[in-house]
């Protein structure tokens, strides 16, 4: 950097300026005397800053409670009588920006005719928080109409983006292919000459370095190869139900505890693979988990979209539910506050009959959510097996969220610092907030639930659009998975 102002840029100390700097925690470099404040990135970044009155850093670092940690834990809450700055989640592209690498149409329409998932998100907020569904439903059928509507090609469009996913989808384009253009296409079904397999490959050998570097820079996790296997068997198995916690520790040969703090923790963090806790059950004996990122999946087992479209039974199911699973996490980030203890979790609810597959909190209220693959809302209220819906309407009726407990000094299976855990007492104590905090002050219970989701791929239900169920006293509303996908 002192090269550079002084021979490039000709100008030492120079006005106000930005630094970009990736994955800066590849730079650390203990001393081998033990003193662990030597060469430490949090320091080096400190003393950057502090050199320049005007100098503005924009970095990324593992993970964001990495990079909270790390500032703690030395004390630097603030550079040069000020704050420090702000943190932001960085995720592998989701489904809206896939939608409009592939329809540019999209991004060039007036801003009056865009998908506005902000104004969608804020509805949705609102909803919870007054217990008022009507407004965000208004609101989602407001926003539900722009240039791509009819049903055929919004599942196409799923399809494929359960096919290549974010990161793949990434690669591809870095070799100058056009995703806007049916080559791209090509590339995924693997037609011709194309070799999709070879960036299937690439994939996984950038996916292996990254394990092996967050195991080295996170903390805890000695056995990168142990984490890739996890991944490997979940991406083969692709579990769409309930899993014990003993037949996952003797396939991976670990006992519970490392399971849970070591490879839950780190892969949660990196974005790689989500867990989902049994709602209102403090001692779980199951679990139920997904790979965040489709192309991941497929790279392991060497699907391409012919696969996906009708080779392999039960994938394209199994893909779009952890592609669901994983933007109601998004979503989930998206709406609630850093400090809120329940920020990121999602849970499912084991009902009497059926269960419920994702239950996100937004600011302290439970939002049950019920996944269905090829059935519309109407077709369920109308079957007479559906053990399911049935869960849904269930906890909608039940008094679950009062016993349920989620912790304040723990997020993603790991312990959080004494301050962190201070923020997040203060935060759920506010009026507002839908939850509250336990007698103990170790936990915070649930809001009573307003209103239910179901969120559907069949074509009858992108047809339909938004519709609402009302025959119980708290309403369920169906959203097509394309929709859903796009809030995130």
């Amino acid at each position: 950097m002192d090269h550079f102002e002084t021979h490039v840029l000709r100008r030492p100390r120079s006005s106000p300026h930005y630094i970009l700097l990736d994955d800066l925690h590849t730079i650390e470099r203990p001393n081998k005397r033990g003193n662990q404040d030597v060469g430490r990135w949090e320091r080096l970044l400190t003393d950057v800053i502090a050199e320049h009155d005007e100098r503005r850093i924009v970095f990324t670092a593992l993970s964001r409670s990495a990079v909270r940690e790390r500032f703690e834990e030395t004390g630097v809450a603030d550079v040069n009588g000020g704050p420090f700055g702000e943190t932001r989640m960085l995720y592998p592209m989701g489904f809206s920006d896939f939608l409009k690498m592939r329809y540019r149409d999209i991004e060039l329409a007036p801003s009056t005719e865009r998908f506005d998932e902000s104004a969608v998100r804020k509805a949705l907020r609102e909803a919870v928080e007054t217990g008022d569904a009507d407004r965000f439903v208004a609101e989602i059928e407001a926003q539900n109409g722009d240039a791509i509507t009819d049903s055929s090609t919004v599942r196409r469009e799923i399809a494929n983006y359960c096919t290549s996913g974010g990161m793949l989808t990434l690669r591809i384009a870095g070799d100058d292919v056009s995703i806007d253009e049916e080559q791209f296409v090509d590339i995924i079904r693997g037609r011709d000459d194309v070799d999709f397999e070879s960036h299937q490959r690439e994939l996984l050998m950038g996916f292996r370095n990254d394990l092996l570097h967050a195991t080295t820079n996170l903390g805890g996790v000695k056995d990168a190869l142990g984490l890739e296997r996890f991944c490997a068997l979940t991406a083969h198995e692709h579990p769409t139900g309930d899993v014990r916690f003993d037949e996952l520790t003797d396939v991976l040969n670990v006992d519970r505890r490392t399971l849970r703090d070591k490879y839950l923790s780190a892969l949660s963090r990196l974005h790689l693979l989500s867990a989902a806790q049994e709602y209102d059950n403090q001692r779980p004996r199951k679990l139920r988990f997904y790979l965040r990122d489709p192309g991941i999946t497929n790279a392991f087992c060497r699907n391409d979209l012919n696969d996906v479209l009708r080779r392999e039974p039960g994938l394209d199911e199994a893909l779009a539910k952890a592609v669901a699973f994983d933007h109601t996490v998004r979503l989930s980030n998206e709406l609630n506050h850093p400090h809120d203890p329940k920020r990121g979790v999602v849970k499912f609810w084991v009902g009497s009959k059926g269960a419920v597959d994702f239950v996100p909190k937004i600011r302290g209220t439970p939002v049950p959510i019920l996944w269905s693959h090829n059935r519309a809302l109407d077709e369920l209220q109308m079957s007479r097996y559906t053990p399911d819906f049935d869960a849904l309407r269930e906890f909608l009726k039940s008094d679950a969220y009062e016993s349920e407990r989620d912790r304040v000094d723990e997020q993603m299976y790991s312990p959080v610092t004494d301050t962190f855990t201070k923020q997040r007492r203060a935060y759920v104590q506010q009026d507002e907030y839908g939850g509250e905090l336990s007698d103990d002050g170790k936990a915070t219970f649930d809001g009573e639930p307003a209103f239910g989701i179901v969120v559907s791929n069949a074509r009858s239900a992108l047809d339909e659009g938004i519709t609402v169920n009302t025959d119980d006293s708290k309403p369920i509303i169906q959203i097509p998975l394309w929709t859903y996908l796009r809030l995130e």
